[in-house]
């Protein structure tokens, strides 16, 4: 950059240093930056498996910033509007995660006082700091391992956690004197730079993988400009490189689980190695697991964030566009006595086709993790398996990390006799063990899921399998560390021709406290075909607004107060809403919808009032106004009846059992037209009317 004539004037930058990508190049003429692409020594080439970082940008506050601290031909008194951006990074390999910069605090009353005399009210607003856009991504602080600041005074930091990086004696890096290799492989450098305090530091990361294009990135760098001639209309340029994170989003890969297209979407439309992006519908496309399913690795996307207009007035498009499928796990506002319409979109807009039904599920399965079920995390990095057989029993065993430590766990599948069908037998996979009569024809999986996540009381709470692999901390619940490990078994499963397991016909069942894990597995786990809840009761298929009605009425229910308060079946986050369920924007015949259009037969008890009979009466016809929707109120069966023990099979239901299973895992074309209540309910009285307002369209 040549020196000129005018007045000093520092400016941020997101700068580039780019080895080989044209798409780049066509950004910065777009833009008029190439004053400001500098020439510099290479940076070292990409080893062959290239480790690399999967990088969201993290809302953290606005500032309004007079354009005359930035620019010399300021008009007197303008200013603009910036993001405060913080940064969450995930290695490629490990899964490892760290934050870099928190950017400005809600409590801006709790700085410092030198910081509070500012007045730093008067020009910064935090609407959503960073532990808000974490957990926009479903995430907690307590996800992050390392946290990076690139300037702070070392008294603000705990000192038995906090380790200070000395650059001075580290080697050259390109045209950087000194840069440290902060993993070891070539895919994040820390650099020493100059910037506003002393002990600036900045980041240079690996975006790309070995097969995309290649591209490195310098997040956050502090220039001195000498050239005031070179920096016209400063204040578009420094918006535009401040948008720039999200513009070339398509260097980078959506992750496993990430947006990959839609209309309305921008950010990138490739997907990382393993995984295949997969049109979900018109607005909403996918990073599916498909070329490489086991040994993809996978990484939480955050949703980036909008960046306020500045003075000088840019094209914008709404945040949320019609039709867009944004998937928040809360909203702000909500409050419904009522069983909420699962057919209206987080927006209040109606959901009026099978592909909206699509986006609508998915906005609902976001808020049930949001609310009460915790983070479901994807496929691990790495995830292997093995089949032992001896005769009809074998032995399916599962190792999987991300990086570091592993798990192991196993199953023992029993089959049938005789010879195994072309496509493989169809599979019941049983929490326990299960309690339902399995006909012939079908291999069974014993799955011992509290072991996958213990479930004794609430001392529980971070114990098993699961928290071995993602730590005791993790707020997923139980019941969602159970979701992951039968979704990890068809993983495996699908991998494993030796396993004779037709992967497309695939049930699973539980009783009671593993009836609600089943309930939940089908829910969350599209490739179950048929899922089979015995006397789930209330957190199953009974929900929590009829549940506390019900125990209003005089019956001693299960409630969600009460729940809490005996296992660890939900989130920790779920204890912040059981007082205040109307703020719920969705109750458990949201959950039952989620299986739709897929099979569902769900079991119910009323002799045994503590499961909310009115409760699961109420939610399974809630639930199934979806199937009518859908077209396929055939594919929903409900059997409430009494005169038998809890989780006892009381014969009289074997023929409903049995026509979902024909059809549902052995293809047959039968009648699964079962659904009947014997409606006794302790003297509590039903008035669909109270909790089902909506009307059911007709999806097209």
């Amino acid at each position: 950059m040549s020196p000129g004539t005018g007045k000093t004037k520092p400016f941020f930058l997101v700068y580039i240093l780019n080895r080989k990508c044209s798409a780049f190049h066509q950004l910065i003429s777009s833009y008029k930056l190439s004053p400001f692409i500098m020439q510099v020594n290479p940076l070292p080439l990409p080893a062959q498996d290239q480790a690399y970082c999967i990088v969201s940008a993290l809302e953290s506050g606005h500032i309004d910033v007079p354009l005359e601290v930035f620019l010399d031909n300021a008009i007197p008194g303008s200013q603009a509007t910036l993001p405060s951006l913080s940064f969450l990074l995930r290695h490629s390999k490990t899964n490892e995660t760290f934050v870099f910069d928190l950017g400005f605090r809600k409590d801006l009353e709790n700085y410092s006082s030198s910081i509070v005399k500012l007045g730093l009210e008067k020009f910064v607003r935090v609407p959503q700091d960073v532990v808000d856009s974490l957990a926009k991504g479903g995430l907690s602080p307590l996800d992050v391992k390392t946290r990076i600041h690139s300037q702070c005074p070392s008294d603000l930091l705990p000192e038995r956690r906090t380790r200070f990086v000395e650059l001075s004696n580290q080697p050259l890096l390109g045209p950087f004197p000194h840069a440290l290799d902060f993993w070891g492989d070539g895919s994040l450098y820390l650099v020493d730079a100059a910037g506003h305090l002393p002990g600036h530091i900045v980041l240079i990361i690996d975006l790309s993988s070995p097969t995309s294009v290649e591209s490195r990135i310098l997040l956050v760098r502090k220039f001195e400009s000498h050239a005031s001639r070179a920096v016209r209309n400063m204040s578009s340029i420094i918006l535009y490189l401040w948008l720039s994170f999200s513009s070339l989003g398509a260097l980078a890969q959506s992750s496993e689980w990430g947006q990959c297209g839609g209309i309305g979407w921008s950010g990138s439309q490739t997907c990382v190695a393993g995984t295949a992006c997969t049109t979900i519908n018109a607005y909403y496309s996918q990073c599916l697991p498909g070329t490489d399913p086991v040994s993809s690795s996978s990484v939480t996307s955050v949703v980036p964030t909008s960046v306020p207009p500045t003075s000088s007035p840019t094209p914008t498009a709404p945040s949320n566009p019609p039709g867009a499928c944004s998937t928040p796990l809360t909203l702000s506002g909500f409050n419904n006595a009522a069983l909420p319409n699962p057919f209206l979109f987080n927006n209040g807009s109606a959901v009026q086709t099978k592909e909206d039904w699509t986006c609508r599920r998915a906005q609902i399965a976001a808020l049930i993790q949001g609310y009460e079920a915790g983070y479901l995390p994807p496929k691990p990095s790495t995830l292997t398996g093995t089949l032992s057989k001896s005769g009809n029993t074998g032995t399916l065993s599962i190792t999987a990390s991300n990086g570091g430590p592993s798990i192991s766990f196993s199953s023992t599948i029993t089959y049938p006799s005789g010879t195994a069908p072309a496509d493989g037998w169809p599979l019941i996979i049983a929490y326990e063990g299960g309690s339902i009569p399995i006909p012939a024809g079908i291999a069974v999986l014993n799955y011992a899921n509290s072991d996958m996540a213990q479930q004794d009381t609430t001392a529980s709470r971070g114990l098993g399998t699961f928290y071995n692999l993602y730590g005791s901390n993790a707020n997923a619940s139980a019941m969602t560390a159970w979701v992951w490990g039968v979704s990890r078994i068809i993983d495996v499963l699908e991998e494993t021709p030796a396993a004779q397991i037709n992967t497309e016909r695939i049930g699973v069942t539980g009783c009671s406290r593993d009836g609600k894990g089943a309930l939940m597995a089908g829910a969350f786990e599209p490739r179950i075909a048929l899922t089979i809840p015995q006397e789930s009761g209330s957190g199953g298929d009974a929900g929590w607004r009829i549940s506390l009605y019900e125990q209003n009425q005089g019956s001693v229910v299960q409630t969600a107060t009460e729940i809490v308060t005996e296992n660890v079946w939900f989130s920790p986050s779920f204890n912040n809403y059981v007082n205040t369920l109307n703020v719920l924007p969705y109750d458990h015949h949201s959950l039952l919808a989620m299986v739709a259009p897929r099979g569902l037969i769900a079991f119910e008890n009323t002799d045994y009032v503590w499961l909310s009979p009115v409760s699961a009466f109420g939610c399974e016809t809630g639930a199934r106004t979806v199937y009518q929707a859908l077209g396929v109120p055939e594919n929903h069966g409900f059997e409430q009846v009494g005169g038998h023990a809890h989780c006892a099979w009381p014969s009289s239901l074997t023929p409903a059992l049995d026509a979902f299973i024909n059809k549902f895992l052995l293809g047959q074309n039968v009648s699964t037209d079962e659904w009947s209540s014997n409606m006794v309910f302790n003297g509590v009285t039903w008035d669909q009317t109270q909790w089902i307002n909506w009307e059911t369209p007709t999806l097209t």
